[in-house]
């Protein structure tokens, strides 16, 4: 496998099976076990779910394009969308009580379950970086657990499970 590998697909959640097919793909190279792929899986499916709902509008003839990196020190996965971008930092925090938790809870999943995020493009690109050195058992059993506590936390104040 190459450093660099690339998908671009149609802004259709149709077609999320195809980015399914490529995380996998990675994984299995790398010899990522099931916990620590599912964290990945999980973040890059809803980046590209963002890009393809609130960056792209729903629009087919837009697409996402999918860029994984391989790095020195981990895995990285690049999601682009051919929106105007957004300001992350206006989004109101989906932990906070006040908020129904529906605004903000894919980035809130996408950053606890990957090392790094960040944002460029004005918002229309987030890289998702995995740690190679944090590819450990204990490491991804307790980032599934705080999104267990948080999805449990969002069910108890809003009555709302979140699937």
């Amino acid at each position: 496998m190459s450093n660099t590998k690339r998908i671009i697909i149609p802004s259709t959640v149709a077609n999320l099976h195809a980015v399914n097919h490529f995380v996998e793909d990675i994984c299995d190279h790398f010899n990522i076990f099931n916990s620590y792929f599912s964290n990945i899986l999980t973040a890059v499916t809803e980046a590209v779910l963002n890009a393809i709902q609130h960056g792209n509008g729903n629009d087919p003839a837009k697409h996402v394009e999918i860029v994984f990196t391989q790095r020195n020190d981990g895995l990285s996965f690049s999601i682009s969308d051919q929106g105007l971008g957004f300001d992350p930092g206006r989004l109101p925090d989906p932990t906070d009580p006040s908020n129904d938790g529906s605004v903000g809870r894919g980035l809130f999943l996408m950053k606890s379950l990957s090392d790094e995020m960040a944002y460029s493009n004005g918002g229309s690109t987030v890289e998702l970086f995995f740690s190679i050195a944090g590819i450990d058992q204990d490491l991804a059993v307790a980032r599934k657990e705080q999104v267990k506590d948080y999805l449990r936390s969002v069910k108890k104040t809003t009555g709302h499970t979140i699937r």
